[in-house]
């Protein structure tokens, strides 16, 4: 197996999208609920990286024929003891051993940068899953999707709630916007990205994460990258002016029918 550093920036066309077919491949099986990803959120998720963080992109061929590869975020901001993984081998190509050379790779990479820890994701009942317990990745961390079809919201029942929840909140209020961050909000925006540390983690070591105007941005150019549009509800204290709280919601350019909150 041949493993070699890729740079989406200037590798050509047909290595990136290799990857991206093999990607797709991949996508069928482990994530059929979603919709396949979209070729401009591929590219700019290999340039941008989880939240502008720094990121390496690693391929594998053998006799000339991708078979995988991965991508290793490396935070710098905060929890600088983790790497995140995501690793990916093609359907064709797997059992074969490749998944565990590749994971070798990656915690050389790993150990080179003094990390010590290395988080990735797999949906129960999928190849990931196995191979994950297979290589003794250890359970930290459990999450439940959940999926809202709107065509199918009962809108009465939506009134009523929203209805309660104004008679519970008065003295708040609602504000919206899409894209970036109003720069009049971002002081609020920068505390409350902060406090979202606060939701359980179970047996994952993580820490409280550290957020700045510029941190937010990079996030913000991230998404833009790969042709998302974000739509911001915060509730606002209508006293002081201050935002309480807020919600985001990423509509997919590639898949504008299809959301992530």
């Amino acid at each position: 197996m041949r493993i070699e550093r890729l740079d989406p920036d200037v590798s050509s066309t047909a290595e990136v999208r290799a990857w991206y077919d093999a990607r797709l491949a991949a996508a069928k099986l482990d994530l059929p609920h979603d919709p396949p990803p979209g070729w401009r959120d591929h590219l700019g998720s290999l340039r941008h990286g989880f939240g502008g963080e720094p990121q390496e992109v690693w391929t594998a061929r053998v006799e000339g024929r991708f078979v995988g590869g991965y991508v290793l975020g490396l935070p710098r901001h905060d929890n600088t003891h983790t790497g995140r993984l995501g690793l990916l081998v093609h359907p064709d190509d797997r059992r074969r051993g490749h998944g565990r050379v590749l994971l070798s790779h990656a915690l050389d990479r790993l150990r080179a940068e003094h990390r010590t820890t290395v988080i990735g994701e797999a949906f129960d009942g999928t190849a990931g899953e196995t191979f994950a317990e297979a290589v003794g990745a250890t359970r930290a961390l459990r999450e439940v999707r959940r999926v809202l079809d709107l065509d199918r919201v009962d809108q009465e029942e939506s009134a009523d709630l929203l209805a309660e929840a104004e008679r519970a909140s008065s003295g708040y209020g609602l504000i919206r916007w899409s894209g970036p961050v109003p720069e009049e909000h971002m002081t609020d925006v920068v505390g409350l990205m902060a406090r979202m540390s606060d939701a359980p983690t179970d047996d994952l070591s993580w820490e409280v994460e550290s957020w700045d105007a510029d941190r937010v941005r990079a996030v913000e150019r991230a998404v833009a990258a790969r042709y998302q549009r974000p739509y911001t509800i915060a509730a606002r204290h209508r006293a002081s002016g201050q935002l309480v709280g807020l919600t985001t919601v990423f509509v997919k350019g590639d898949h504008p029918w299809w959301s992530a909150q």
